[in-house]
């Protein structure tokens, strides 16, 4: 049985009022959406903003659509003409408008209904219930009763966030930092509609950043629950928050909903050990982007870390407002930390000695775990350790409490110094939000084996010079996205600013210049190596002044000069001379780039490069699936005419991994022979058609 609200007979106007389903003997029955509601959200698109202009409305034929609100979910089927409640909400929500979601809202309030989201529905041998329908233990009980919940209360706070039992600190963490900063105002972005009347009808609209673009999912109220409520209280068995409020499960919820059940949600990983750090993203970061749609740069920690550096960085990042986690090694259990666990950092603050003595460095960080965590920090500004005791006016604030909710809030919060920070901690992840700036996003396709692909023009308004943030994402695995996502870089022209390749996004901090009487347009190319077909992307464009963003289509001689663009212009790329050639090879997390120059004024150019024991990836100039066992000799040959460069091979990681031998050899030839490239080349659209010097930039 699925408890919808508390029973008994009432009129309709009382169970409006106190949020209660009609009685057991009433037939429930469709809820219609008025037309004149959807007239003006028909066309919008889900993706993108950046999606073709529709068509007039007056070829647009409006359907009004059937929301089905019954008590009994298998006691009745969906209508043919129906459509799903949370597809209506997709094809609403596409620009994260509200009225979609108000539409709802009054159609289900009209007819006393609460909303049920029939497309995320408890799996068997699971219960899941509404917030008041929640029983709690002892004191809590009696003094609270059944409180009146509500989405966000006042202002949130870093402790507010609880973890259940479902694994997923990374993300409750991010949601405690979030709630840490900006007096919750990222919180509040993160829902559609208006948290003091969306409760009206359990309906609520989540938006996520998937892949760069966001995407509004629609949930209900239930939530899983334990206990059987005569023995056992039903009590929340996943992500809570403390204050009867409910944006810790309503955030979950459309996570899980967004990665197709809570169980996909469990034992996410802090950090990969399988696949080196600078590839790949780890759960935490993922989480961040997804809440924040901002880059997420990540500072593994060592030995070797500066500590000076780590605080300034820190310190800027805590005064700027970005939001901060962290992620602890597999030994902190031995001082008392969780091991492999995620901790929102919720302050830095700098304390005063005194008497010539250096300040004392701290980190303050919320644990998801709260007052439930069965570790205790054991180091410096441990509870009761005479560090936290002198000190305690300065870390708990001028109000300490009484020794009760110092103990509380020791269990939540944790102080350590930035040496423990350093020492037990495998990363920090810095969300670099900035709530001035501007944002623009458009999806496109990655590639660099076609004959046209997607690029971008940022349009710069005339005399005003701005200072950007570009980045490339596709959606995580876990998101729906492909389970080895492309290795992605992006070049901007002019100026050439470029980015290092990754596995999961690409990143550029650079300057748009533009002219005092004209507008300026920079070509942002997106690239790709390691797939052999188009690669969907999104470009998230942020800046300190509006700008203008489009999609473009390129040719094949655009996309072969930003490709050697992004080889010859970056401080990864090396220069040598291997006999008569000029090479030029960069190697990042993921490709390595091997170009040659023919600075020769008549004379041709003969190069070799003999391939062995490939592991882990494949070579642009073989169209064959590769495979991680090691692979015979690949010989590839090339002949590069007077003054031209060209990318003779790049060889790309799958996974993250990749080894490799190689040969080289180069000679000038009297003559060009019959056959220039071995393997030959695609035709004119292939990336490693020779380019001549006076092309290039």
């Amino acid at each position: 049985m699925r408890l919808l609200g508390r029973g008994g007979h009432s009129s309709p106007e009382s169970r409006r009022k106190k949020r209660l389903p009609p009685p057991a003997n009433t037939r429930p029955r469709p809820v219609r959406v008025p037309t004149h509601a959807l007239q003006h959200l028909e066309r919008v698109s889900e993706d993108t903003p950046m999606a073709p202009e529709p068509p007039p409305v007056s070829s647009v034929r409006l359907r009004q659509y059937d929301i089905l609100m019954s008590r009994d979910e298998s006691s009745s089927s969906k209508k043919a003409n129906q459509r799903p409640v949370s597809e209506l909400f997709e094809s609403l929500l596409g620009l994260g408008l509200s009225e979609g979601v108000e539409a709802i809202r009054t159609a289900c309030r009209e007819a006393g209904e609460l909303f049920v989201d029939r497309e995320f529905n408890p799996p068997a041998g699971q219960m899941w219930l509404r917030p008041e329908d929640l029983q709690h233990d002892g004191e809590r009980q009696a003094k609270h009763g059944r409180h009146e919940y509500e989405v966000i209360r006042d202002v949130p706070r870093g402790d507010d966030a609880i973890q259940g039992a479902l694994g997923d600190c990374w993300l409750v963490s991010v949601i405690s930092a979030l709630a840490s900063v900006f007096r919750g105002e990222l919180l509040r972005h993160l829902f559609v509609a208006p948290e003091d009347r969306s409760r009206d009808a359990g309906v609520h609209g989540v938006r996520l950043c998937v892949g760069g673009l966001w995407r509004t999912y629609v949930v209900d109220e239930r939530f899983p629950v334990i206990g059987n409520g005569v023995t056992t209280c039903l009590k929340a068995v996943y992500g809570s928050t403390r204050r009867f409020q409910l944006f810790v499960q309503l955030i979950e919820k459309a996570y899980a909903k967004a990665s197709g059940g809570y169980d996909n949600l469990k034992g996410g990983r802090t950090s990969e050990a399988s696949v080196p750090r600078r590839t790949v993203f780890t759960f935490l970061s993922q989480a961040l982007y997804a809440l924040t749609g901002c880059a997420v740069r990540e500072h593994v920690l060592s030995e070797k870390t500066d500590v000076g550096l780590l605080w300034a960085q820190m310190l800027s990042a805590r005064e700027a407002g970005f939001v901060l986690c962290a992620a602890t090694r597999g030994d902190a259990v031995s001082v008392g930390l969780a091991p492999r666990h995620a901790y929102a950092i919720v302050n830095v603050v700098e304390v005063v000695r005194g008497r010539g003595r250096p300040n004392y460095r701290i980190v303050c960080l919320a644990n998801p775990h709260g007052e439930r965590s069965k570790y205790e920090w054991r180091g410096k500004f441990a509870y009761g350790s005479p560090e936290f005791e002198t000190y305690k006016p300065v870390l708990l604030g001028p109000s300490v409490g009484s020794p009760k909710s110092q103990r509380a809030r020791a269990a939540t919060f944790i102080y350590l110094t930035l040496s423990d920070l350093r020492a037990h901690f495998d990363y920090v992840a810095v969300c670099e939000y900035r709530a001035a700036w501007c944002d623009v996003r458009a999806g496109g396709c990655a590639t660099a084996c076609r004959d046209s692909s997607d690029a971008f023009v940022v349009t710069t308004p005339a005399g005003s010079n701005t200072e950007c943030t570009l980045q490339l994402a596709q959606p995580p695995a876990r998101l729906g996205g492909p389970e080895h996502p492309a290795d992605v870089a992006l070049v901007v022209m002019p100026g050439l600013s470029t980015a290092p390749s990754t596995l999961f996004n690409a990143y550029a901090h650079c300057h748009l210049r533009a002219s005092p009487d004209r507008d300026v347009d920079h070509l942002v190319v997106p690239l790709s190596f390691n797939h052999l077909v188009n690669k969907p992307v999104a470009l998230v464009v942020r800046t300190a002044n509006p700008v203008l963003l489009r999609r473009k289509k390129i040719d094949a001689a655009t996309r072969r000069i930003a490709a050697l663009a992004y080889v010859r212009n970056a401080p990864e790329t090396k220069t040598a001379r291997v006999g008569v050639a000029n090479l030029v090879t960069r190697s990042d997390g993921s490709a390595t780039f091997i170009c040659v120059e023919n600075d020769d004024q008549k004379r041709w150019m003969a190069f070799g490069v003999a391939l062995s024991e490939l592991s882990g990836c494949r070579t642009s100039r073989d169209h064959q699936s590769a495979s991680t066992t090691r692979d015979p000799v690949r010989e590839i040959v090339a002949h590069i005419p007077p003054r031209h460069a060209m990318i003779v091979v790049v060889v790309a990681a799958i996974q993250g991994t990749y080894s490799y031998r190689v040969k080289r050899r180069s000679a000038y030839v009297p003559a060009p022979p019959k056959i220039l490239h071995n393997p030959p080349l695609a035709g004119p659209h292939d990336i490693h058609a020779p380019v001549p010097f006076a092309a290039l930039p």
